[in-house]
Protein backbone atom coordinates (compact mmCIF):
# COMPACT_ATOMS: atom_id res chain seq x y z
CA UNK A 1 0.00 0.00 0.00
CA UNK A 2 1.65 3.48 -0.98
CA UNK A 3 2.00 5.76 2.00
CA UNK A 4 -0.02 8.75 2.17
CA UNK A 5 2.97 11.74 2.71
CA UNK A 6 6.59 11.35 1.17
CA UNK A 7 9.41 10.15 3.63
CA UNK A 8 10.80 13.02 5.10
CA UNK A 9 14.12 14.05 6.76
CA UNK A 10 16.21 11.57 4.67
CA UNK A 11 14.26 8.18 6.07
CA UNK A 12 14.53 5.57 3.27
CA UNK A 13 11.83 3.13 2.57
CA UNK A 14 13.79 0.33 4.36
CA UNK A 15 14.24 2.58 7.58
CA UNK A 16 10.80 3.28 7.73
CA UNK A 17 9.52 -0.63 7.02
CA UNK A 18 11.51 -1.22 10.22
CA UNK A 19 10.72 1.80 11.84
CA UNK A 20 7.65 1.22 14.68
CA UNK A 21 7.06 4.91 14.63
CA UNK A 22 7.51 8.34 13.79
CA UNK A 23 6.37 11.27 14.72
CA UNK A 24 6.72 14.72 13.16
CA UNK A 25 6.98 17.30 16.17
CA UNK A 26 5.73 21.15 14.49
CA UNK A 27 5.02 22.78 18.05
CA UNK A 28 7.31 25.43 18.47
CA UNK A 29 7.66 25.52 22.02
CA UNK A 30 8.09 21.60 22.09
CA UNK A 31 11.18 21.53 18.97
CA UNK A 32 12.80 24.24 21.49
CA UNK A 33 12.37 22.20 24.69
CA UNK A 34 13.66 19.07 22.90
CA UNK A 35 16.89 20.81 20.76
CA UNK A 36 17.66 22.72 24.46
CA UNK A 37 17.76 19.34 26.35
CA UNK A 38 20.16 18.14 23.17
CA UNK A 39 22.24 20.92 24.22
CA UNK A 40 21.89 20.55 28.25
CA UNK A 41 22.98 17.13 27.66
CA UNK A 42 26.12 17.44 25.36
CA UNK A 43 24.50 15.12 22.87
CA UNK A 44 26.17 14.80 19.44
CA UNK A 45 24.78 16.16 16.49
CA UNK A 46 25.72 14.81 13.05
CA UNK A 47 24.95 16.60 9.66
CA UNK A 48 25.01 14.46 6.27
CA UNK A 49 23.83 15.52 2.81
CA UNK A 50 22.49 11.99 0.99
CA UNK A 51 25.36 9.55 1.83
CA UNK A 52 28.06 12.72 2.35
CA UNK A 53 29.04 13.07 6.17
CA UNK A 54 29.51 16.92 6.46
CA UNK A 55 30.74 16.49 9.83
CA UNK A 56 33.59 14.96 12.21
CA UNK A 57 33.05 11.27 13.42
CA UNK A 58 32.23 12.68 16.74
CA UNK A 59 30.10 14.95 15.71
CA UNK A 60 29.08 18.87 16.44
CA UNK A 61 28.18 20.83 19.05
CA UNK A 62 25.15 22.14 19.31
CA UNK A 63 23.92 25.63 21.30
CA UNK A 64 20.23 27.01 21.25
CA UNK A 65 19.76 31.01 21.37
CA UNK A 66 16.80 33.18 21.02
CA UNK A 67 17.20 33.86 16.89
CA UNK A 68 18.19 29.97 15.88
CA UNK A 69 20.61 27.39 16.53
CA UNK A 70 24.57 26.96 15.77
CA UNK A 71 26.59 23.89 15.69
CA UNK A 72 30.76 23.72 16.03
CA UNK A 73 33.17 21.43 15.56
CA UNK A 74 36.69 20.94 17.50
CA UNK A 75 38.23 20.38 14.96
CA UNK A 76 39.72 22.78 12.06
CA UNK A 77 37.70 22.70 8.70
CA UNK A 78 36.81 23.56 5.12
CA UNK A 79 33.48 24.57 5.93
CA UNK A 80 31.01 23.50 2.72
CA UNK A 81 29.28 26.63 1.54
CA UNK A 82 25.76 27.89 2.65
CA UNK A 83 24.74 26.27 -0.78
CA UNK A 84 25.75 23.15 0.19
CA UNK A 85 24.20 23.28 3.60
CA UNK A 86 20.77 24.05 2.59
CA UNK A 87 18.30 20.94 3.21
CA UNK A 88 21.15 18.61 4.46
CA UNK A 89 19.78 16.57 7.47
CA UNK A 90 20.86 16.83 11.15
CA UNK A 91 20.69 13.93 13.54
CA UNK A 92 21.08 12.88 17.14
CA UNK A 93 19.59 10.97 19.58
CA UNK A 94 17.96 11.72 23.11
CA UNK A 95 15.95 9.13 25.46
CA UNK A 96 16.38 6.08 23.17
CA UNK A 97 14.65 8.03 20.08
CA UNK A 98 16.49 9.80 17.14
CA UNK A 99 15.66 13.10 16.31
CA UNK A 100 16.29 14.67 13.04
CA UNK A 101 15.82 18.10 10.91
CA UNK A 102 16.87 19.82 8.23
CA UNK A 103 18.92 22.38 8.02
CA UNK A 104 17.57 25.78 7.44
CA UNK A 105 18.67 29.52 6.44
CA UNK A 106 22.07 28.37 6.71
CA UNK A 107 25.02 30.56 6.90
CA UNK A 108 28.75 29.43 8.07
CA UNK A 109 31.39 31.33 9.71
CA UNK A 110 35.17 30.50 10.59
CA UNK A 111 37.37 31.84 13.33
CA UNK A 112 40.96 30.63 13.86
CA UNK A 113 40.57 28.03 11.85
CA UNK A 114 37.25 26.71 13.37
CA UNK A 115 34.17 26.72 11.92
CA UNK A 116 30.60 27.53 12.97
CA UNK A 117 27.52 27.01 11.46
CA UNK A 118 24.69 29.11 12.10
CA UNK A 119 20.72 27.65 11.32
CA UNK A 120 17.15 28.99 11.97
CA UNK A 121 15.15 27.25 14.23
CA UNK A 122 13.46 24.23 12.50
CA UNK A 123 9.55 24.65 11.61
CA UNK A 124 9.81 20.57 12.19
CA UNK A 125 11.45 17.41 14.10
CA UNK A 126 11.07 13.90 13.05
CA UNK A 127 11.26 11.76 16.46
CA UNK A 128 11.85 7.79 15.34
CA UNK A 129 11.10 5.37 18.08
CA UNK A 130 11.33 1.48 17.94
CA UNK A 131 9.40 -1.21 19.88
CA UNK A 132 12.34 -2.55 21.18
CA UNK A 133 14.35 0.46 22.34
CA UNK A 134 11.97 2.62 24.10
CA UNK A 135 9.08 1.54 26.83
CA UNK A 136 7.21 3.48 29.18
CA UNK A 137 5.10 2.00 32.08
CA UNK A 138 1.95 4.44 32.50
CA UNK A 139 2.30 6.19 35.51
CA UNK A 140 -0.68 5.22 36.91
CA UNK A 141 -1.36 1.84 35.61
CA UNK A 142 -5.02 1.22 37.38
CA UNK A 143 -5.92 4.26 34.49
CA UNK A 144 -3.97 2.37 31.52
CA UNK A 145 -6.77 0.36 29.84
CA UNK A 146 -7.63 -2.14 27.16
CA UNK A 147 -10.62 -3.12 25.75
CA UNK A 148 -11.18 -6.44 23.56
CA UNK A 149 -13.94 -7.51 21.86
CA UNK A 150 -13.57 -11.13 21.72
CA UNK A 151 -17.57 -11.18 20.58
CA UNK A 152 -20.54 -9.35 19.26
CA UNK A 153 -21.22 -7.39 22.00
CA UNK A 154 -18.82 -8.31 24.41
CA UNK A 155 -15.97 -6.39 25.90
CA UNK A 156 -13.00 -7.70 28.05
CA UNK A 157 -10.84 -4.48 29.62
CA UNK A 158 -7.34 -5.17 30.23
CA UNK A 159 -4.65 -3.61 32.35
CA UNK A 160 -1.68 -1.98 30.05
CA UNK A 161 1.90 -2.82 31.80
CA UNK A 162 3.42 -0.49 29.28
CA UNK A 163 3.43 1.43 25.93
CA UNK A 164 5.65 2.12 23.07
CA UNK A 165 5.16 3.50 19.71
CA UNK A 166 4.56 0.32 18.33
CA UNK A 167 2.08 -1.47 20.80
CA UNK A 168 1.86 -2.76 24.44
CA UNK A 169 2.03 -5.00 26.82
CA UNK A 170 -1.03 -6.52 28.54
CA UNK A 171 -2.22 -8.43 31.88
CA UNK A 172 -3.93 -11.59 30.68
CA UNK A 173 -5.62 -13.49 33.83
CA UNK A 174 -4.03 -17.11 33.88
CA UNK A 175 -7.73 -17.89 34.36
CA UNK A 176 -8.91 -17.01 30.72
CA UNK A 177 -8.19 -18.95 27.86
CA UNK A 178 -4.27 -18.34 26.88
CA UNK A 179 -4.07 -16.50 23.90
CA UNK A 180 -2.35 -17.90 20.20
CA UNK A 181 1.28 -15.69 18.83
CA UNK A 182 0.02 -13.83 15.83
CA UNK A 183 -3.57 -14.35 16.88
CA UNK A 184 -5.14 -10.87 15.19
CA UNK A 185 -7.83 -8.77 17.54
CA UNK A 186 -9.54 -6.47 15.91
CA UNK A 187 -11.98 -3.38 16.92
CA UNK A 188 -9.47 -3.14 20.29
CA UNK A 189 -9.80 0.32 22.27
CA UNK A 190 -6.93 1.93 24.01
CA UNK A 191 -7.51 3.98 27.34
CA UNK A 192 -4.60 6.29 28.57
CA UNK A 193 -5.20 8.87 31.14
CA UNK A 194 -6.10 12.68 29.15
CA UNK A 195 -6.50 11.20 25.97
CA UNK A 196 -9.63 10.28 23.73
CA UNK A 197 -10.56 6.38 23.33
CA UNK A 198 -7.66 5.36 20.80
CA UNK A 199 -9.01 2.71 18.01
CA UNK A 200 -6.54 -0.09 16.93
CA UNK A 201 -6.43 -3.42 15.66
CA UNK A 202 -3.92 -5.78 18.02
CA UNK A 203 -1.49 -8.53 16.79
CA UNK A 204 -0.15 -10.80 19.57
CA UNK A 205 3.82 -11.14 19.29
CA UNK A 206 5.16 -12.36 22.70
CA UNK A 207 3.41 -14.59 25.61
CA UNK A 208 5.17 -14.68 29.22
CA UNK A 209 4.53 -16.74 31.66
CA UNK A 210 3.82 -15.34 35.41
CA UNK A 211 6.19 -14.11 37.33
CA UNK A 212 6.98 -12.13 40.70
CA UNK A 213 5.13 -9.05 39.75
CA UNK A 214 2.31 -10.72 38.15
CA UNK A 215 1.88 -13.83 39.92
CA UNK A 216 -1.91 -14.00 38.33
CA UNK A 217 -1.63 -12.76 34.53
CA UNK A 218 0.67 -13.89 31.68
CA UNK A 219 1.94 -11.06 29.82
CA UNK A 220 1.15 -10.45 26.75
CA UNK A 221 3.19 -8.23 23.99
CA UNK A 222 1.30 -7.41 21.30
CA UNK A 223 1.77 -4.55 18.30
CA UNK A 224 -0.68 -2.38 16.49
CA UNK A 225 -1.38 -4.12 13.08
CA UNK A 226 -1.85 -1.32 10.32
CA UNK A 227 -2.31 1.63 12.29
CA UNK A 228 -3.91 4.39 11.68
CA UNK A 229 -1.90 7.95 11.42
CA UNK A 230 -4.39 9.34 14.26
CA UNK A 231 -3.57 5.84 16.07
CA UNK A 232 0.21 6.50 15.44
CA UNK A 233 0.13 10.21 16.46
CA UNK A 234 -1.84 9.47 19.22
CA UNK A 235 0.49 6.46 21.31
CA UNK A 236 3.82 8.75 19.95
CA UNK A 237 2.20 11.78 21.81
CA UNK A 238 1.69 9.36 25.02
CA UNK A 239 4.76 8.08 25.01
CA UNK A 240 6.86 11.03 24.26
CA UNK A 241 4.98 13.43 27.07
CA UNK A 242 5.33 10.52 29.75
CA UNK A 243 8.30 10.00 28.82
CA UNK A 244 9.39 13.87 29.96
CA UNK A 245 6.97 14.64 32.66
CA UNK A 246 8.75 11.61 34.53
CA UNK A 247 12.44 13.33 33.58
CA UNK A 248 11.06 16.35 35.52
CA UNK A 249 10.24 14.79 38.40
CA UNK A 250 13.70 12.90 38.37
CA UNK A 251 16.63 13.89 40.56
CA UNK A 252 19.49 16.22 39.24
CA UNK A 253 16.99 16.98 35.91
Amino acid sequence: MPRAEPLPEGLTVGQADRTAAYRPVTDPQEIRLTLTEVMVRERPVRLSLGPISLSPAEGLRLRVHADGLTLSSPEPANPPGPDALEGAVLRTELHGAQLRFHAQHARVTVHEGLRTIHLAWPDRLLRLQEREAFRIRPPAPAHALCVLRPGVGRERVHRVLDVSAGGLALAWPVSLPRPLLDQLWPHCRLELPALAPIPCDLRVRAIHEPDEAEPEALRVGVVFDRPTPETQRATQRYVFETERAALRTRPGS
